[in-house]
């Protein structure tokens, strides 16, 4: 699944991250593989994100998410 379409509250664990384009910017704010992502908000429309990866929040836009895949705990 896709971080773009974890709904807001659920956590989790980040699977692989799609470094064809904006990958490597997620990478380098800590979104890695192994590590657990909560969704905390969701803007009008799906887009930005709030999530929390660990304990640091990063703020997506839903784009830049899709390039996130997730299993849902």
């Amino acid at each position: 699944m896709q971080l773009s379409k974890l709904p807001k509250g659920r956590t989790g664990v980040i699977e692989a991250v799609d470094v064809s384009q904006f990958g490597a910017r997620l990478l380098e704010l800590g979104v890695l593989p192994g590590k657990t992502v909560t969704v905390k908000r969701v803007g009008p429309f799906g887009s930005p994100l709030h999530v929390e990866v660990g304990t640091k929040g990063i703020i997506l836009d839903k784009q830049t998410a899709e390039f996130v895949s997730v299993k849902a705990l």
